[in-house]
């Protein structure tokens, strides 16, 4: 019965309390003068000393002087049980009980013994009958509750549990209970409300706000981790709450909710910054390219974070295929930050969406050399190269970024599919793409690369899986069709491969891909092998 020797020491802790109340009761009686109330207050400084074989001795004295008094007989029978003297326990119980058995404190008494005691269903069974002879107490509920949460009774203690927040809906203690059952059981909205009813009725318990957060956010009460929010007072305005709860729902993936909550911000305040530049990144996040344009467009320039919604704003035109805006926005925020190597990415990067390549390496060359430990810029160095037609350089220099910055992923996959593509040193290939996947799994383009160069391994049927998740990790990719198509095509199902092909070259906008695609198509066909 593990579980209940865990509660003995905190039985026998409360037992120590009990007694001390009894002292601070009132004028103790007795029939035989000083000598019962002499014992007993030894036997009470004995036990807070912590000498319980010596205070269980002192209290059987006060009980022999004085035989009608109860608290003597409660206290030897609580000592007792302390030391684990059974049978003596027992006895100056039973004692107890003659004296008057239907006492608040002989049931208390009586089943802190029979836990500290390891009795713990003898003391359940005890307390359930008690309540049953009498009208019950909510107070009483609680504690065979938690008799019977301790056992391991867990459906029985939360139907208790619920009966004492019935009889009294104040009782702070047991809505914390029934909140602590509820979320052992999953239930993570009845258990927040629980607790937040627990706090209500008790501001002490207020350290239990962050727990209540967490299990509403979970339970999707939003009304209640708004409250609870509130409560902790989390910052200094009322709004607070919404962008706390709000950033919660974000990172649990609550797209939606956590949209309202910000929304629910600026409908009163539109210039909110904070809940401005929030509602757009969760807009960009969820693809909501346009809404979080217009959502950031609004924030003036004298406002706080206008400058990181001015460069989120030049990533979202970048997306939206909107170059010429991420130029501008770029441009603006080179001016506002120029001790910064981010704006200068964000110029290259919409520069070379443009084909603008001849500004792109003086600005590069200008970056480097201001910001030589910025992997971005140096990953741009590399595609530019490669843009310019010269490959090998373009490999050297992401080779040399991954030296500089061994997890790397893009870098990685690039020189990776690059040896892949000409089929030379294959193994180096395959162990560079798979750490590229080990730092982006679920990246469309690097599950490609794996595909290719398994393919190029000769593992047809592996290359097929891979090239077949990369297409529905990013359906809109006409290279990694084109790729499916081919491995189709070889392992001898040759119209299908043969339409995917075909409606890669078709969609793509790259004249150097479709060229290079439409020469693939007419070797495979006239050879039927790559």
């Amino acid at each position: 019965m593990a579980p209940v020797k865990c509660l003995r020491g905190l039985i026998l802790g409360l037992s120590t309390v009990s007694m001390g109340a009894c002292l601070g009761a009132g004028p103790r009686t007795s029939t035989l003068g000083s000598e019962a109330s002499t014992a007993f207050t030894e036997g009470a400084r004995l036990l807070q000393e912590g000498r319980h074989d010596e205070a269980a001795l002192a209290f059987d004295r006060a009980a022999e002087a004085d035989p009608l008094d109860l608290d003597a007989w409660l206290a030897a029978s609580r000592a007792h049980a302390g030391v684990l003297h059974v049978l003596d326990a027992k006895r100056c119980l039973e004692r107890a009980h003659a004296l008057d058995g239907k006492a608040p404190r002989v049931l208390d008494a009586t089943v802190e013994v029979l836990i500290a005691l390891n009795l713990g269903e003898e003391a359940r069974d005890h307390l359930r009958a008690a309540l049953e002879a009498a009208p019950p107490d909510a107070a009483d509920l609680v504690k065979l509750g938690d008799l019977e949460a301790t056992l391991g009774e867990l459906d029985d203690a939360l139907a208790t549990y619920e009966r004492a927040v019935k009889l009294d809906p104040k009782l702070s203690a047991a809505h914390e209970r029934l909140g602590h059952l509820h979320a052992r059981a999953g239930r993570t909205a009845a258990a927040a409300q629980a607790l937040n009813r627990a706090v209500i009725n008790d501001a002490t318990r207020r350290a239990l706000d962050p727990v209540i957060v967490r299990l509403a956010v979970e339970g999707e009460d939003l009304e209640v981790a708004r409250t609870a929010l509130g409560r902790m007072k989390i910052g200094n305005e009322p709004e607070a709450a919404s962008l706390a709860l709000g950033a919660l729902l974000a990172g649990r993936d609550n797209l939606l909710a956590a949209v309202g909550e910000f929304e629910r911000v600026l409908n009163r305040l539109p210039d909110h910054a904070e809940a401005r530049l929030a509602l757009g990144q969760l807009l960009a996040r969820a693809g909501r390219y346009d809404d979080a344009e217009a959502t950031l467009a609004r924030l003036k320039p004298d406002a706080p974070r206008f400058e990181e919604a001015l460069g989120l704003r030049g990533e979202l035109a970048l997306r939206r295929s909107d170059p010429e805006s991420a130029l501008l926005h770029a441009t603006e925020l080179t001016r506002l930050r120029p001790d910064e190597a981010h704006p200068i990415v964000l110029r290259v990067r919409a520069l070379r969406a443009l084909k603008r390549h001849a500004d792109v390496t003086p600005l590069l060359d200008a970056g480097r050399k201001r910001f030589p430990a910025d992997d971005h810029l140096a990953f741009l160095e590399a595609l530019n190269a490669d843009d310019l037609g010269d490959e090998a350089r373009a490999v050297r220099l992401m080779e040399t970024l991954i030296v500089q910055a061994p997890r790397h992923a893009a870098a990685l996959n690039f020189v990776g599919f690059s040896l892949a593509e000409r089929g030379v040193r294959l193994d180096e290939a395959e162990t560079l793409i798979r750490r590229a996947m080990e730092q982006d799994p679920d990246d469309g383009a690097i599950t490609d690369s794996l595909g290719w160069v398994l393919y190029q391994r000769g593992r047809l049927a592996d290359a097929e899986v891979q090239l077949r998740r990369a297409t529905e990790l990013d359906p809109d990719e006409a290279e990694i069709r084109f790729h499916l198509g081919e491995v189709l095509f070889v392992s001898g199902q040759r119209e299908a491969g043969l339409a995917l092909m075909r409606s890669a070259t078709s969609a793509t906008k790259d004249k150097a891909f479709h060229a290079r695609w439409t020469a693939r198509l007419k070797q495979l066909r006239q050879k039927r092998k790559p």
